[in-house]
């Protein structure tokens, strides 16, 4: 059973919607994670807090898009993984809720602003941390039985290999956030000197954890992983990642902030590549085989309609994001807690 054009391309569009995720919201999930290791009193804070909050909510656009997408191409596959990862997703929603509230609450409570402060890094820390989990059983797979439903309950999902892809996600958005509060016009210098650090520092724990988790992977699910290194298009991402990382490193200690920021979406773009690569043709697999693609698609007319509305209103909010970073990019006359509170 060969997936047809339409469903390779809706499988290839949902996972750079989940990439472009990823990278957005990334940095902001890791300027969260690094917050208290940053910030050291309510200048530093609310500089970080006026860095993201211009477009956090922009960001978590292309997730919605994204489980949208899931849901109208690949339903069958949207309701395994939805109803499988109950607990998780409920407790990812729970904690990119909690994020939204700590920004706001920052900026008005100003009796508990160091609880708020703690509670966008508890949940920022939670969200990447079950992204990766949630990544990292797709990645190795999951038991489903015949009619694609998941039978392993919550504590079948924390695996060693799920739990090294959930840590290699933190260090990632913890590296990310670094360095993109470091291109930011609001980072004072003091604040900039200390991203240069954490940045350093969440850089080799990264390559610690990618390594670590590669190796993991290869003694968990060694079948899975050479049939990986016969395609060309996982060997292409897993270079790709190798590369990046590389570079990363360097441009770090070069103190190339721009670059290095490159380097580092790269790598999370990579490393999506290389679980397309790895899943196709399923889109959720399993040891047995898992639940194909053209098995999980929607009609053809049904996906022939939605390429069409994705490709009329993707380049849409692509040119609504690049804008809103252009505006956001300035310097600001007046922060964003000086807007909303003037007094």
């Amino acid at each position: 059973m060969e997936p047809t054009m339409l469903q390779a391309i809706w499988f290839a569009l949902i996972m750079v919607l989940l990439a472009v995720y990823c990278i957005l919201d990334g940095f902001d999930l890791g300027a969260g994670i690094i917050l208290p290791f940053a910030a050291k009193d309510d200048d530093d804070r609310r500089a970080v807090f006026n860095a993201i909050g211009p477009v956090w909510d922009g960001n978590e656009v292309w997730l919605l898009t994204g489980g949208g997408a899931l849901f109208a191409a690949f339903p069958q596959a949207y309701a395994t993984v939805f109803s499988g990862f109950y607990i998780p997703v409920m407790l990812l929603v729970f904690s990119l809720v909690l994020r939204a509230v700590s920004l706001e609450f920052w900026l008005y409570d100003h009796i508990r602003k160091r609880l708020w402060a703690r509670v966008l890094t508890a949940s920022s820390l939670a969200a990447a941390l079950l992204m990766g989990v949630a990544a990292g059983n797709l990645v190795q797979g999951i038991p489903l039985d015949g009619a694609g439903n998941y039978h392993g309950g919550f504590w079948g999902l924390i695996r060693p290999f799920p739990v090294m892809t959930g840590i290699l996600t933190a260090f990632a958005f913890a590296t990310h956030g670094a360095l993109f509060l470091k291109l930011r016009p609001q980072t004072a210098d003091r604040l900039s000197e200390r991203c240069s650090i954490i940045a350093k520092v969440s850089g080799y724990g990264l390559i610690a954890a990618f390594s670590l988790a590669l190796v993991v992977f290869s003694f968990l699910a060694p079948e899975r992983m050479m049939s990986g290194l016969l395609q060309p298009v996982f060997l292409l991402g897993l270079a790709v990642a190798l590369a990046s990382l590389g570079a990363l490193t360097v441009m770090i200690k070069a103190s190339q902030t721009v670059r290095a920021f490159a380097a580092s979406a790269v790598f999370i773009a990579s490393l999506w590549l290389s679980a397309l690569a790895l899943n196709y043709p399923f889109i959720v697999p399993s040891p047995d085989g898992g639940l194909h693609i053209a098995r999980a698609a929607s009609s053809a007319l049904t996906l022939k309609v939605m390429l069409v509305i994705a490709l009329t209103g993707l380049p849409v909010v692509g040119a609504y994001t690049v804008w809103v970073y252009r505006i956001f990019g300035r310097k600001p006359e007046t922060s964003l807690n000086a807007t909303k509170n003037p007094a």
